[in-house]
């Protein structure tokens, strides 16, 4: 039988796997926040679209007031 030293990343990644786990089994359990999720999942995606055209339309206007008639 072959042992195997976990290394302290390999222990960290163990320990998030399995507290994934636990929070899928939990949003299993309350299909509301399921439904929760998606629709932020949904809003951050058009808050990220929606600042990237807002940041294209801050380009700055230039307007003058001189009247040149050459």
């Amino acid at each position: 039988m072959v042992t195997k030293d976990l290394t302290t990343q390999e222990v960290k990644t163990v320990c998030r796997e399995e507290e994934y786990t636990k929070i899928i089994r939990g949003i299993e359990e309350n299909p509301g926040i399921a439904d929760l999720m998606r629709i932020y999942n949904e809003y951050q995606k058009i808050i990220k679209s929606s600042n990237k055209y807002l940041q294209q339309m801050q380009s700055k206007f230039v307007f003058s007031t001189t009247n040149s008639s050459e």
